[in-house]
């Protein structure tokens, strides 16, 4: 998994610390973004999400996984990225 993280140039490493999980979702979308994987109100269907449903995309300590609906008509391929935050971010 991690090998096609790589290869598809989909893992990004956040040198300065980000407080605000909103923030932390739309860094986590650049390379998306930037790929044309998925446009811009993706990104801010993903913050509504949590902020309508709380922080249900933390799967683990320390993971999120971020994501709206599938199939949605702002999702132009399936893929998934990876981000790796300097601290933690707080979901509160």
């Amino acid at each position: 998994m991690l090998r096609y993280f790589y290869e598809n140039d989909l893992v990004n490493y956040v040198e300065t610390t980000i407080n605000d999980w909103r923030v932390a979702i739309e860094e986590s979308s650049r390379h998306l973004l930037e790929k044309r994987i998925i446009d811009h109100v993706y990104v801010e269907e993903m913050i509504r999400n949590v902020e309508e449903h709380g922080a249900y995309i933390l799967i683990t300590p320390h993971v999120a996984m971020p994501h709206a609906m599938q199939g949605g008509s702002h999702v132009f391929d399936t893929t998934i990225s990876f981000t790796k935050m300097n601290a933690p971010v707080p979901f509160e």
